[in-house]
């Protein structure tokens, strides 16, 4: 999946969740941390496979969902 810059997009604990567990690692309290505070929050597109929650924090496109 890769940002479209026609749509907006929010960050999502659970795919960020998913992600970390896919890649066959436990999560750490700093990364359900993360999640936790920024579940929910719109991110601002960098580039195709990046992009910006809270202005500085990089997440990528697979951690996202699409919203209207």
């Amino acid at each position: 999946m890769v940002f479209d810059e026609n749509f907006k997009y929010r960050f999502s604990k659970e795919k960020y969740f998913q992600y970390i567990k896919n890649e066959g690692r436990y999560l750490s309290s700093v990364e359900k941390n993360f999640g936790k505070k920024y579940d929910g929050v719109k991110v601002k597109i960098i580039n195709e496979n990046q992009g910006l929650v809270d202005g500085v924090y990089q997440v990528m496109s697979v951690w996202c969902e699409k919203i209207n």
